[in-house]
């Protein structure tokens, strides 16, 4: 993706129901645009979305591991995709309209492992010229173990460093991921690849 382009980073959400159609979707909350109206959610009478896959500015081509793919469509819970772009400034979007795109290649036989992504946000204010450090975590639910094989971090204009962490039931810290959001923000193998376990707790800074 190129920095010159007007989109901050495109998503993939799904929706398990049917859509609805329109030119140009405001996301609302802290991504919305006041000038827009926003209908609100993309996939109406959905029980849950979720991001499937996203990347971000100047990124580049991103494959899975060998045998990993993600459940869309048949009897998974995704029965729709929707393509969420975010933009920097929808002023920057050119008269001849926006090109921003996703390949996605499909195929009918089950792999091996199953691809999902887990995020963790902050959201705050910095004051003009300072100096701020935003922490998020959460404990893994459910009760299948997670392989981790990829990070991604993503800032605004002001970020310098982000970095993922696992944390043990004894409070021992092990740094799973860092990158400076200054460059391409794109996924990139993580820094060890210890199985994560349910109940263990992610965190970020």
């Amino acid at each position: 993706m190129n920095s010159h382009n007007p989109v901050d980073g495109p998503a993939l959400p799904p929706g398990p129901v049917t859509g609805v159609s329109t030119n140009l979707w405001n996301c609302g909350g802290s991504l919305g645009e006041d000038s827009l109206e926003s209908p609100g959610a993309t996939c109406p009478g959905a029980e849950a979305s979720q991001v499937l896959y996203m990347w971000s500015l100047d990124a580049g081509q991103f494959s899975f591991p060998p045998s990993v793919s993600l459940a869309v469509g048949g009897n998974s819970s995704v029965q729709h995709l929707v393509l969420q772009v975010h933009y920097i400034s929808t002023a920057r979007i050119p008269s001849s309209g926006d090109t921003s795109g996703v390949m996605v290649e499909y195929q009918k036989e089950e792999t091996d492992y199953r691809a999902g992504l887990l995020s963790l946000h902050v959201h705050g204010k910095l004051a003009a010229s300072g100096l701020a450090y935003w922490d998020s975590g959460c404990r893994l639910l459910g009760s299948t173990p997670i392989q981790p094989f990829a990070s991604l971090g993503h800032t605004h204009g002001q970020g310098r460093l982000v970095t993922g962490w696992t944390v043990s039931g004894s409070m021992a810290w092990g740094m799973l991921s860092a990158a400076d959001p200054r460059k391409p923000q794109e996924f990139r193998p993580v820094l060890q690849e210890d199985i994560l376990q349910p109940g263990q707790i992610l965190a970020t800074r």
